[in-house]
């Protein structure tokens, strides 16, 4: 329908500028010029004798006699009439059909534009004010200011999301069509943002105990009494989980996964770290590792885990680049659930502290790209997965091993037993409502124990993280013990390190003896580099061949033979492999070398008999008493240990370390 059509040609009388006609309510404007001009191109009109302007609605109400002119719109206002009030007088006058016609023809466009009339001709312009004034009234909208960007929110079931700024542009453009220019567009977003500034003290805001999910809120401030609520702008979330809550759920397929992948004490633990995720609050200090050799499970893990909270709810810092706690980093935890990170590397961390600082409930720092810098509390769990997991140059950091929980997955499995649809399967609509159930159960029980299942002591996480770490680690862990005065050269040290990473399953690639040197003090801090003459070697440190890591290696092999031939009285001779470690006289260093090229046919003494049979020094008979030992120190009190055995023998090592533990020498 067109506003041509609502007169009768007649009644028209065409202009250089369109069409004219006498006013439907006040008559001709005076003389013989007909006072009520009709523009087509944008079914409009102009009644010169009471000076407003019309809409192709107001036309249709004056003809019918609804209105009088005088009720029109001023020159530099946009209409003001309520459709509804004539709807219903317009069907009885017109008939159902008109109607129908008139409602699909109506530009809302002209309700929000301010008629220029100059002469014969109308123009318009975008009335600001009223079209802000519309989306604010038919959405949600609140806007954070700040020193360089402004952000601005839109609410939409249940969650305030980051999307105003786009929603405003689309809802101009659909109001005004071709008059949304872009100064225009610009000019209603900025009126918008004005008019809905609020508070980020406010708005940052949300319920701790309380979680969003697709079909309502979960309040689980008080466990004992878990209550259903509907969703409500009011609770600021900026998140929720992709979940529907359904009381009666079960997850049997997830529970297969879980006894497939983990081993039976530390499920309890897995499901508490899930339940760990439905608060808006780092309760716990605590992440997690998942690690373990490939093909165990753990990517398909993290699969699940971040259908739980939702692949928008999530960032993937890795360890690392939280633990240098960049700024534009850490921003990218904010208003997060979960902090995932598959496959780390294995790369050392030099420093702690970004990440003890983001494992917790206070605030940290971070910065917007060319946005600003802000503080806000974290409450996104970080959860890692590896094969080996990474070393920390500080490894007496006891706060840094305190904040984690292991999980060793070495459940591998076949690659003809895969099931490459099984993360399908785990994440249906019904298999994660089971989970949720199940993280709201263990959640409760976590609370009320206050600590994870079967939590490890810091000292047995130490131990397992540092060991896990490197070659180094594993070494000085499985083969090294402390031994004042005892050495060791760095040529036999580095040989005995080859022959380690070859006996383990699967074999390890050995480093230079430089790295070596320079990395081993970590892991064994009782180590004194030193050197005499030519001979370079370690102070305080001997080789143990029974401590773990040894089991059904090549050393493991040797040493068995070691002690069949102690227990055979009737071998007098032994044949050893080529290992320089497996050497009888572990003090010259050329007598070794020779031995790892040919059999050894010397028979034993007896001192070496009875050093091998106990491995340890302290009951291997002396040459002296306590007494002269003890008188001796105290005569010459800058001794050495060398002048100690060449004065005594090497059993006298036996009552100084006495004299020392009873405090009577230093």
């Amino acid at each position: 329908m067109n506003i041509i059509d609502l007169f009768t040609k007649e009644e028209l009388t065409e202009t250089s500028s369109g069409y004219k006609t006498i006013c439907p309510h006040c008559g001709l404007q005076g003389g013989r010029t007909e006072g009520f001009i009709i523009f087509s191109e944008s079914d409009t009109a102009y009644c010169h004798s009471s000076g407003k302007w019309f809409n192709l609605f107001q036309v249709v109400c004056l003809k019918l006699g609804l209105i009088q002119c005088i009720e029109g719109n001023e020159k530099g206002e946009s209409p003001n009439i309520e459709k509804e009030d004539y709807i219903e007088q317009i069907k009885e006058a017109k008939g159902e059909e008109f109607l129908n016609d008139l409602q699909s023809s109506i530009e809302d466009i002209f309700d929000f534009l301010i008629a220029e009339v100059i002469g014969n001709k109308i123009t318009y312009k975008v009335d600001i004010d009223k079209v802000s004034d519309h989306i604010i009234k038919n959405f949600d909208i609140k806007t954070i200011t700040g020193i360089k960007n402004d952000d601005i929110y839109t609410y939409k079931d249940g969650v305030w999301m980051l999307k105003g700024r786009g929603l405003i542009k689309a809802e101009a453009e659909q109001l005004l069509g071709r008059y949304a220019k872009n100064n225009i567009v610009y000019e209603i977003l900025e009126k918008i943002k004005r008019k809905t500034t609020t508070s980020i003290e406010e708005f940052e805001k949300v319920p701790e105990y309380k979680r969003c999910v697709m079909n309502g809120v979960l309040d689980i401030e008080d466990v004992n009494n878990i209550k259903w609520l509907e969703h409500s702008k009011e609770y600021n979330f900026k998140i929720k989980l992709p979940i529907y809550y359904d009381d009666e759920a079960k997850c049997p397929n997830i529970d297969k996964f879980f006894e497939e992948t983990f081993y039976p004490e530390d499920i309890p633990q897995v499901l508490e770290w899930f339940g760990h995720h439905i608060p808006n609050k780092y309760i716990f200090k605590k992440a997690v590792i998942a690690h373990g050799p490939k093909h165990t499970g753990k990517t398909v893990f993290i699969n699940l885990l971040s259908s739980f909270v939702g692949d928008g709810n999530k960032t993937g810092l890795s360890l690392q680049k939280i633990s240098v706690g960049k700024s534009f980093d850490l921003h990218s935890l904010k208003n997060k659930v979960a902090n995932i990170h598959d496959d780390l590397s294995s790369k050392d961390l030099s420093e702690a502290g970004g990440f003890k600082m983001a494992v917790g409930d206070g605030y940290i720092t971070g910065e917007k790209k060319f946005g600003d810098y802000h503080t806000f509390k974290n409450s996104a769990k970080h959860t890692f997965t590896c094969n080996i997991i990474p070393p920390i140059n500080d490894i007496d950091d006891e706060a840094y091993y305190d904040r984690w929980l292991l999980w060793e997955l070495d459940n591998v499995i076949d690659k003809k037993d895969k099931n490459i649809n099984l993360i399908n399967e785990l994440t249906t609509k019904e298999e994660l409502s089971g989970l949720f159930n199940k993280a709201i159960m263990y959640w409760v029980s976590l609370i009320k124990r206050n600590y994870f299942y079967k939590e490890k002591e810091c000292e047995e996480i130490k131990s397992l993280m540092v060991k896990s770490g490197n070659s180094y680690s594993k070494f000085a862990t499985d083969m090294l013990v402390e031994e004042i005065g005892s050495k060791v050269t760095k040529e036999e040290m580095h040989n005995q390190y080859c022959h380690y990473c070859n006996s383990q399953e699967p074999k390890i690639s050995p480093q230079t003896k430089t790295n070596l040197g320079k990395q081993l003090p970590r892991y064994a801090p009782y180590l004194i580099s030193s050197k005499s003459n030519s001979e370079r070697y370690w102070l305080n440190v001997n080789i143990s061949y029974t401590k773990r890591g040894t089991e059904g290696t090549v050393i493991e092999k040797a040493i068995e033979r070691l002690e069949k031939v102690d227990n055979d009285a009737n071998m007098k001779h032994i044949k050893l492999p080529k290992l320089s470690l497996l050497s009888l006289d572990k003090t010259i260093t050329k007598r070794r070398k020779k031995m790892s090229r040919k059999r050894v046919t010397k028979k034993r003494t007896e001192r070496e008999i009875q050093y091998w049979e106990i491995p340890e020094f302290k009951n291997i008979k002396p040459e002296c008493t306590k007494q002269e030992v003890y008188d001796w120190i105290n005569k010459h009190p800058d001794y050495n240990h060398k002048e100690l055995r060449d004065k005594f023998g090497i059993g006298s090592y036996k009552f100084e370390k006495e004299l020392k533990e009873e405090e009577k020498i230093k």
